[in-house]
């Protein structure tokens, strides 16, 4: 099989930005924030703080803050963990309404605030929402964020502190709930399969049994598999934590920091929870709007949207166009202030 060719992303340069319908969402910023507890600048930040910080780093990828805020009509973010069960409370508080006190922070007064119930899949369902929202002309422009402070909840209580995380915000809310119906059947409960890492380890196992593989070879092909993403991680500023690339058999081996979660899940073959990291994306179609694009230092037809990608990695890209074909943000990677 021949290699896959490596420019993808360039192929984004070779449209033809003025032929696609002047309504087409686009992702136009993203942004995203990581505060490590090793850090010399470590603040134990809230959920609240670390959202509003990837955010504002998404509209300097963009274009600025000051500029494009103000055209912000709708925000939505990904619910925490600790808004998501009771059993995920914190002593040191929280806000009572994510979305506002997100913008509030950010200075920004949207229409719109939806607070999405609980879910993996909800940073990528609220993305296609707001695409089609945008599309509809329903929404101008949105941000779409979200974040995590669990590792910062933890210390604290192993060091005996507190924090003040605990805010009250006024404002609308679209408050969808926490989204546990569905989640444990009595059928789960029977035979305790209670979480993600359980159930995701039947699966494995069930398909280790199919290709007709050892578990210490199905081992091993996981390790091989994840290795490589380590390497990427521990060159990347904005991981969860610092470490060293790791090899496969390091990755699958059990020890005192590499605990056996669920067979066949080392802690280090499997996604982190303990994050302080916030992501944002923003996107942007070509249409009339509510806001006069003089407002923003863009041409009037151009519609936003802005959206992000709870706790985890997000790429960044900038591009929008006018109605008639006019660039504003180029598709290259260039740093900030791609916007002219």
């Amino acid at each position: 099989m021949p290699p896959l060719e490596k420019p993808q992303m360039n192929l984004l340069k070779k449209v033809d930005m003025s032929t696609l319908p002047s309504n087409t969402p686009i992702i136009v910023g993203v942004g995203q924030f990581t505060e490590r507890l090793d850090s010399p600048g470590y603040r134990a930040l809230s959920a609240c703080d670390i959202a509003a910080e990837a955010s504002r780093r998404a509209f300097a990828d963009a274009l600025s803050m000051d500029r494009l805020g103000p055209a912000v009509d709708a925000i939505a973010t990904t619910r925490t963990f600790e808004d998501s069960t009771p059993a995920r409370a914190q002593p040191s508080g929280k806000s009572n309404n994510f979305p506002r006190s997100i913008a509030h922070r950010l200075g920004i007064q949207p229409e719109l605030a939806v607070w999405e119930k609980a879910g993996g899949n909800s940073p990528q369902q609220l993305v296609s929402e707001f695409f089609e929202r945008v599309a509809s002309g329903e929404v101008a422009m949105a941000l779409v964020t979200g974040a995590e402070n669990m590792s910062s909840a933890r210390a604290l209580k192993a060091a005996g502190k507190m924090a003040d995380w605990a805010e009250t915000v006024d404002g609308a809310v679209e408050d969808r709930g926490l989204g546990l119906k569905g989640l444990v059947t009595r059928y789960n409960a029977m035979h305790k399969v209670l979480g993600a890492p359980v159930g995701y380890a039947l699966s494995e196992n069930a398909r280790r049994s199919r290709l007709g593989l050892t578990r210490r070879a199905y081992a091993l092909e996981m390790g091989r598999l994840f290795a490589p993403f380590t390497k990427v991680a521990a060159a990347n500023p904005l991981s969860s934590s610092e470490q060293c690339a790791m090899t496969a058999e390091e990755l699958i081996t059990p020890s005192e920091r590499n605990r056996l979660i669920a067979d066949p899940y080392p802690q280090r073959a499997r996604p982190g929870q303990s994050r302080r990291c916030g992501a944002d994306h923003q996107r942007r179609p070509g249409a009339r709007t509510r806001y006069s694009g003089g407002q923003v230092g863009v041409p009037a037809r151009l519609r936003r949207l802005a959206g992000a990608r709870a706790d985890g990695a997000a790429g960044s890209v900038a591009l929008a166009r006018s109605r008639h074909g006019e660039p504003v943000c180029t598709g290259q990677r260039r740093g900030p202030g791609r916007c002219h």
